[in-house]
């Protein structure tokens, strides 16, 4: 009698008498039948369990992964966790990254997991070539259960290393906005293909490493902007410093105002006017410095100036 799992036949359950031939009865058939359906509901459950597993087993590595986004600011180390968790949710011999080379088009292969070889460490992967040529030529993922026999994609990397070449592959871009940013790829060295859910797998976690990949540019960019600003601080107090150097030590006098109030004002400016220091003369009106019957005179000077036209 047979037995199904969900309506599809999975196998069957046999009864055989080798030393007498026998009719089976009605009865004997229905609890033939009722032992079948029940080690169909058992597979059934087991498969459940499986599943059940499974998808606590992706929430678990999903979550962890999460956290290893927002805690890394080491691209290095999120990437290749990345490729780690693609490995282990797929079930697949092997996992690469490639991320895009900055002075073209092409894809390097940075991360790996499972490799038993160097074979494809730093090895280029350009639009239209192998599987992850498909994904850069068409920007969507792209799966093929026989790599050697697939008239889809070209051979061009075979030749990296022909005793551990893949048979299935599937590849998914790492996306940052409308630009490919990277290649995340399963692969199998046996004929076991990836179905769809392996391709959700996938792309959930190609969005983790774009994500990791805009962070840590958002900081280099960060690291750069503070150093910049560092720099610039310290150029400025070093002139500013040079030029207390050059104000404070010099003989002649010399101050600075701004809409009349005195701002700075060296010590031969406080010692000619008689005061005990600077700081008596700064936020003052400059006005104090010139004499009564001069200051209508010199007040006017300030307007000619502003108007563009000669003065004192």
């Amino acid at each position: 009698v047979p037995t199904a799992v969900r309506g599809d036949i999975v196998g069957g359950l046999f009864l055989v008498w080798w030393t007498e031939e026998r009719r089976v009865t009605p009865g004997e058939l229905r609890l033939l039948e009722g032992v079948a359906s029940q080690v169909g509901l058992a597979l059934e459950n087991a498969d459940l369990d499986r599943q059940t597993q499974e998808r606590l087993r992706e929430s678990e590595l999903f979550a962890d992964l999460t956290k290893t986004v927002n805690a890394a600011l080491d691209l290095d180390t999120v990437l290749q966790r990345v490729a780690e968790a693609a490995r282990e949710l797929c079930a697949s011999d092997r996992s690469m990254i490639a991320i895009r080379d900055a002075a073209s088009d092409a894809m390097i292969v940075r991360y790996r997991a499972g490799a038993r070889t160097d074979a494809y460490l730093n090895r280029r992967v350009e639009p239209g070539k192998g599987v992850g040529g498909q994904v850069l030529l068409s920007g969507r993922p792209f799966r093929t259960d026989n790599y050697r026999e697939d008239p889809r994609v070209t051979k061009d990397y075979l030749q990296w290393a022909p005793e551990d070449a893949s048979v299935a592959s599937l590849a998914v871009p790492i996306r940052i906005g409308d630009h490919i940013e990277g290649l995340l790829y399963a692969q199998n060295l046996s004929p076991r293909p990836f179905g769809d859910h392996d391709e959700a797998i996938l792309a959930q976690l190609a969005d983790h490493a774009a994500i990791a990949i805009k962070n840590a540019r958002l900081f280099a960019r960060e690291q750069i902007a503070r150093a910049e600003a560092e720099a610039t601080a310290h150029a400025l107090q070093t002139s500013e410093e040079r030029y207390r150097v050059l104000v404070e030590g010099s003989i002649k006098w010399m101050y600075i105002h701004q809409d009349r109030t005195i701002a700075f004002a060296n010590a031969p400016m406080a010692r000619i006017f008689g005061y005990a220091s600077p700081d008596d003369l700064v936020g003052g009106d400059y006005l104090i410095l010139i004499a009564p019957e001069e200051r209508a005179r010199n007040e006017g000077y300030r307007p000619a100036r502003l108007r563009g036209e000669p003065a004192p």
